[in-house]
C-alpha cells in the first residue's frame, strides 16, 4: 500500500499535499508528501517525505525520485 501511495503521489499531487494509506490486514498506516519538485534535463525530480507506522514502530524518511524521459521513475538516496 505504501508503494502505491508513493507512485500515486508522484504522478498526481502537488507540493505539500498529503496522500495517506491504511492497512487493516497488517495494522499499518502511513503518509507521503512531496516537499519539492524541480526540472532536470529530459524530466523532473521530486523530493518527498514518507511516514510509516507498523506494529507500533514509526519510521520517517526523505527520498528523491526522478521521472526519466522513458516514463520510468528512478529512486535516489
Amino acid at each position: 500500500m505504501h508503494k502505491s501511495a508513493v507512485f500515486f503521489m508522484l504522478e498526481n499531487v502537488g507540493n505539500g499535499e498529503i496522500v495517506s494509506w491504511y492497512s487493516d490486514k497488517r495494522l499499518a498506516n502511513g503518509k507521503v508528501r512531496v516537499i519539492h519538485s524541480y526540472p532536470i534535463s529530459g524530466g523532473y525530480c521530486r523530493t518527498y517525505q514518507a511516514y510509516i507506522k507498523l506494529n507500533g514502530t514509526e519510521r520517517h524518511m526523505t527520498n528523491n525520485a526522478c521521472k526519466l524521459m522513458n516514463g520510468d521513475w528512478k529512486f535516489l538516496k
